[in-house]
């Protein structure tokens, strides 16, 4: 018992649960939850939630999950969806043996399991790794340092699913080692596996990372070359055991729109204040990360990589990886490269974790060894990151990290006492104790306002509970489910994100998709129309309220929180309303098949506008061959405006806005015109381009703005003097409060405009956002149905940043009233009708001549027809080429790659067990 007590990982789980008492505990014993109200809420609970119910049904109904699902999005490959959440995730797959009532629980207790993992991982590998022996209390502090860093400080609360590396990147480093050493390949085999099967997107990082240390061994062991490479038997094997999830999944992501995107978000270095505020993350960690930066060490790990700088060729292994870190994180390409040539995202500091703690484990274990001057170093080093950390937070002396920073510099005072001490066991626990406080303090800082219910940002239990069972009240009376719209669900704890993926809780589509792998059919679909709030995990988005794109999408109810946000087509239901949703009702959706009446050739297409796009899809299809031209686009009108109030009418204006000082905003105005009468109104901007002020001139612009507005309130006669006016220190003031914005901003800005007192507001995303960035030169923004249209009506236009703007602006208005009506209701009745079965779509429709049948399903490889030629129409969606008389239709969907991987992953199997019999009995035979 004594033995086991003392056991290294038995001194590991009581610290670690001295960590989880002060951390997490707090919050699930006052009816709270894990679930952060971003991603958390959106993504990662609703994918537990399908997942769960599709893991049961396999194992207790043999049923597979079908490879398309109606209730993502216009429809997406299952796979493509899930495998980056909870396919490959082990964590989730005892989910069969717990009930639906128990997920919440599930969801906090697997974060809990996953941390204490990862630190058991380390305790596992860190002597076998290093060859080097360990005291039990050393590797039980490895393991807690391993475990709470400023990494999983924002991982486990936002992203728990992240920890899954921090397990497998330990494991994966020493059976590649091993296997190099001694040529014991069967661990390197299903660690390879693992690492594969668990998540591409991780994959790539970890096996980036892993390549850079076999080469390493190549290089500088020329002893253990033939063995080094040797390592492509094992990792073939293992690459073909995952081969049936990691095939199509990366397939699958190939095809998703975040992988078209600008390498680095088209940045060669970070902005300024990214540099100022990179020594602050060494001991310190931001709620909100620039670029993933997510900082933060223990005072033991900051003092250990001095420590082994000052003793470089001894600890030169180690002190290559701080340089190249160092440099790395200099550079947005580097940490582009890591995550898979997308955008600068620093996740790839998850690596850095594994030599921090065991840099930090070789200094515990020979702390006799530590001097003065390491210490004097490390302290001054701290010294930095604390004035970074006020300089980053525009020196706030009110500043949260004043504890973080007292717990870094107490460490250092303990270590200086130690130094010419002898370590005794009450030493030893007492240091531990000290880390374990540290790394408390560093995990808990950004989630103290977290205690209060008023400005938490995860979601209640009892909420969670509401809101599953809201879902079921968006059903309709239809046998097959129509296609929805459901917004605002989260009220007052929305977070960054929507909660757009619960419907599939309750079996339904909600159109808008909130996950990290979107088809790039449905956006290719979509961008000729510059829908406003598409992004790329976001797609759909609130298709910018447009009455012709809800409703050629087939969406027939839309649940909102305001009558605004409801398209004219849409009737507002007042008995229908549901936990402050309003309802609203079309007659004029489309089905998902059906037969426009002409043929748009695409280069034709290419030549309108988005509104006279948008206004085309209403009665055609736009395919290679289309030879005639849509009969309701032509009803697009193009409205007379001039700029700022003047009378000089053009059809487009061509201008460019500074940031000045103004008591009116600029903008335009439209003309008078009666036939704007049940039209809807687009702003249409073209040729956009932004040039973000300097720090020199947005100080000088809020000085400028601060003398305007005080000298307008000086001569009002009806506002009292303003007795506090100092020019000078408002300048002081100002670049007090911008230390954390030198240089120019890389950040997105918002366009707002106001129409008949509705706000219209559209987000151009920066260089700085990581999922969302998306660079666009045009943008239309829907100003609803057209009022008042018997006068002239003058359209602020306001941009939120600084800077110059130059742009071409030109309004569009397309009928949305009876004309409109007229065509769906002639679409609706020359549609087919359509039976569904697990992959597979069934139709049957006469026509006169040969056309093309169009539908409202994303185009995807896996979609093939035993009795039609299919292919891509109106940019991005199926469509059917129909002979003349009787057509029966059949479309069947497969996951591409599927059938591939699971053959290969066939042969990987047996291959894997074909060498282990070989092997043990040759073993046994020799011996």
């Amino acid at each position: 018992m004594k033995r086991l007590i003392k056991h290294p990982l038995s001194i590991y789980t009581i610290l670690f649960f001295i960590i989880i008492l002060i951390v997490f505990v707090p919050f699930l014993i006052g009816g709270g939850s894990l679930i952060w109200n971003a991603d958390g809420i959106t993504q990662h609970f609703p994918a537990l939630i399908q997942w769960h119910h599709d893991l049961r049904n396999l194992f207790l109904n043999h049923k597979l999950p079908s490879a398309w699902d109606w209730n993502i999005s216009l429809g997406q490959d299952y796979l493509q969806t899930f495998s980056y959440y909870v396919m490959g995730d082990i964590f989730t797959y005892p989910l069969i043996l717990v009930k639906s009532t128990h997920l919440i629980e599930y969801y906090n207790l697997m974060i809990l399991i996953r941390l204490w993992l990862a630190g058991a991982a380390l305790i596992f590998v860190a002597p076998r790794l290093t060859k080097h022996t360990f005291s039990n209390w050393v590797l039980s502090a490895g393991g807690i340092i391993y475990t709470f860093s400023g990494f999983t400080a924002f991982i486990a609360f936002e992203h728990p699913f992240f920890i899954n590396p921090l397990i497998i990147f330990p494991l994966l480093c020493w059976s590649l080692v091993r296997f190099i050493r001694t040529g014991r390949w069967k661990l390197l085999t299903i660690m390879v596996a693992w690492t594969l099967w668990n998540n591409f997107y991780f994959a790539f990082m970890l096996a980036l990372a892993t390549f850079l240390i076999w080469l390493w061994f190549l290089l500088t062991q020329p002893q253990l070359r033939k063995r080094t490479l040797q390592v492509f038997g094992p990792v073939i094997i293992g690459a073909l055991i995952s081969a049936p999830l990691f095939l199509p999944s990366v397939l699958a992501t190939m095809n998703a729109v975040r992988t078209n995107t600008v390498i680095a978000n088209g940045m060669w270095l970070y902005p300024i204040n990214y540099y100022l505020a990179l020594p602050g993350n060494i001991i310190g960690n931001e709620s909100l990360p620039l670029f993933w930066l997510n900082g933060g060490m223990s005072f033991i790990s900051v003092t250990a990589i001095i420590f082994s700088f000052r003793r470089f060729k001894k600890y030169i292994n180690y002190n290559l990886i701080w340089i190249i870190t160092m440099v790395g994180l200099c550079f947005p390409i580097f940490s582009a490269v890591f995550n898979g040539g997308t955008s600068p995202s620093n996740r790839w500091l998850l690596l850095i974790c594994l030599p921090v703690a065991l840099i930090s484990m070789e200094l515990l274990e020979n702390l006799d060894q530590l001097a003065i001057r390491d210490l004097q170093i490390t302290g001054i080093l701290g010294g930095i990151a604390t004035l970074s950390l006020f300089i980053s937070h525009n020196l706030n002396v009110n500043l949260n990290f004043g504890l973080l920073i007292a717990a870094f510099f107490s460490g250092l005072l303990t270590l200086a006492l130690l130094i010419n001490h002898p370590l005794q066991k009450k030493t030893k626990i007492w240091l531990l104790i000290i880390i374990s406080l540290g790394l408390s303090i560093l995990m808990i800082r950004n989630h103290s306002k977290d205690y209060n219910p008023d400005s938490t940002s995860l979601v209640p239990k009892q909420t969670i509970q509401a809101l599953l069972k809201n879902q079921k009240t968006f059903k309709t009376l239809d046998q097959d489910q129509p296609r929805i719209y459901v917004d605002q669900q989260l009220g007052n704890i929305n977070g960054i994100a929507p909660a757009s993926n619960l419907p599939i809780a309750a079996g339904l589509n909600n159109i808008e998709s909130y996950w990290s792998l979107q088809n790039k059919s449905t956006n290719q679909f979509l961008a000729g129309l510059q829908i406003q709030s598409s992004n790329p995990n976001d797609v759909i988005g609130n298709l910018d309220h447009r009455n012709l794109i809800f409703n050629i999408l087939g969406v027939k109810n839309i649940w909102t929180n305001t009558e605004q946000n409801v398209p004219k087509s849409y009737l507002v239901n007042e008995q229908a309303t549901t936990k402050g949703l309003i309802k609203g009702e079309t007659q004029n959706s489309y089905p998902r098949l059906y037969l426009p009446k002409y043929s748009v050739n695409p280069k034709t297409y290419q030549k309108l506008s988005p509104t006279e796009k948008e206004a085309t899809l209403v009665d055609s299809v736009v395919v290679k061959g289309g030879t005639q031209h849509s009969d309701f686009a032509k009803k697009v009108q193009t409205i007379p405006i001039a700029l700022n109030g003047s009378e000089n009418w053009k059809s487009s204006i061509t201008t460019t806005y500074k940031t000045h000082p103004s008591l009116l905003p600029d903008g335009i105005n439209i003309k008078a015109n009666p036939k704007l009468k049940g039209m809807e109104l687009h702003l249409e901007i073209t040729n956009l381009s932004y040039k973000a002020a300097t720090w020199g001139q947005r100080k000088q612009i809020a000085y400028t703005n601060y003398v305007f507005n005080n000298h307008q309130n000086h001569q009002n006669p009806q506002k009292d003097s303003d007795l506090r006016i100092n020019p000078t220190g408002f300048k002081l003031n100002w670049y007090k409060n911008n230390l954390n914005n030198f240089g120019r901003k890389v950040g997105g800005y918002n366009i707002d405009t106001t129409y008949q007192k509705q706000i219209n507001s559209v987000y151009q995303s920066g260089a700085n956002n990581l999922s969302f960035y998306q660079h666009r030169s045009a943008l239309t923004i829907n100003l609803g149905p057209a009022k008042q249209y018997k006068k002239d009506q003058f359209i602020p236009l306001e941009f939120s940043q600084d800077g110059t703007y130059h742009y071409t602006i030109t309004m569009k208005a397309v009928p949305i009233d009876n004309r409109f009506d007229q065509v769906a209701k002639q679409i609706q009745k020359n549609a087919p009708i359509i039976s569904y079965k697990d992959n597979q779509l069934t139709s049957k429709i006469t026509v006169s001549k040969s056309q093309w049948l169009t539908s409202t399903i994303p185009w995807s490889n896996g979609w093939t027809s035993s009795t039609h030629k299919i292919k891509a129409v109106n940019q991005g969606m199926i469509g059917i080429k129909l002979h003349q008389g009787v057509n029966y239709i059949k479309l069947e969907y497969k996951t591409p790659g599927l059938n591939i991987g699971i053959i290969l992953g066939i042969i990987g199997t047996i291959s894997l067990i074909i060498l282990i019999i070989f092997t043990t009995f040759f073993h046994n035979k020799k011996a």
